[in-house]
């Protein structure tokens, strides 16, 4: 399967409350493309779901080194140390 496929099956598996399962995913996606931008948001998101602040920040600040000029990495970042 390609990191695409990989991606839009944790995102399904997310957007129908199996976060486990959708961070397992992610995780070993990340695992092979550590550069996979999109994939450490959701995962950060996943994160926050499950009230894992310092895994967010983590997967918010990887995302923060490979965006510096997107503003929504920065918020989600910011939301996490709330």
């Amino acid at each position: 399967m390609d990191r695409q496929s990989e991606f839009q099956q944790a995102n399904s598996l997310a957007r129908a409350g199996r976060h486990s399962e959708a961070i397992n995913v992610l995780e070993n996606l990340i695992k092979q493309e550590a550069d996979f931008v999109d994939a450490w948001g959701l995962l950060g998101a996943l994160y926050l779901e499950r009230e894992c602040p310092k895994l967010a920040i983590n997967c918010f600040q990887k995302t923060s080194k490979l965006l510096p000029d997107n503003p929504w990495v920065w918020f989600d970042l910011g939301t996490a140390f709330e």
